[in-house]
């Protein structure tokens, strides 16, 4: 008996250790306050972002990003544009320790992105480039293993 209740246990923790918990949240959070930072270095990290992004998929900015100018990430149009994502994915992180409000946070960006039709490859992409951009900024703090925990539950969520 004294068994199963110890392997029930080691389960139920191996399970929070393994998600997004608490504590991985508040992590990621801070590391994004870090890395997206404050006026002009939103900007430099919003340029990283993209250039990172596009290097990951290059058919990306004829695809999805013609209205927008995503032949080049420095034209006011797409500058806009870029700052109006990261704000997004900064309006997610911030509020991913209120569950109610990270929800609908999440609800408000997949009803912006339904219609889109943007397919798993460039959301996992897009992932992918985020969590290298932060790590660049943050250094060998980065918790890779939070990102891709919360990071996976902010793109299913927004995934059409």
């Amino acid at each position: 008996m004294l068994l199963k209740v110890l392997l029930i246990t080691a389960c139920l923790v191996a399970t929070a250790l393994a998600g997004c918990n608490e504590i991985k949240r508040l992590k990621v959070k801070l590391q994004w306050a870090q890395s997206f930072g404050f006026e002009n270095t939103r900007e430099d990290f919003e340029d990283e972002l993209f250039r990172n992004f596009f290097k990951r998929k290059p058919d990306a900015p004829e695809k999805f990003f013609t209205r927008v100018r995503g032949d080049n990430i420095y034209s006011p149009e797409f500058r806009a544009f870029g700052m109006r994502v990261a704000s997004g994915l900064d309006m997610v992180l911030s509020l991913s320790d209120d569950e109610a409000a990270f929800q609908a946070a999440l609800a408000f960006l997949k009803a912006q992105h339904a219609p889109l039709g943007i397919g798993a490859e460039f959301n996992l992409a897009f992932k992918e480039a985020v969590l290298d951009t932060v790590a660049a900024h943050v250094g060998r703090c980065f918790d890779k293993d939070a990102w891709n925990a919360c990071m996976e539950i902010i793109m299913t969520g927004i995934q059409s």
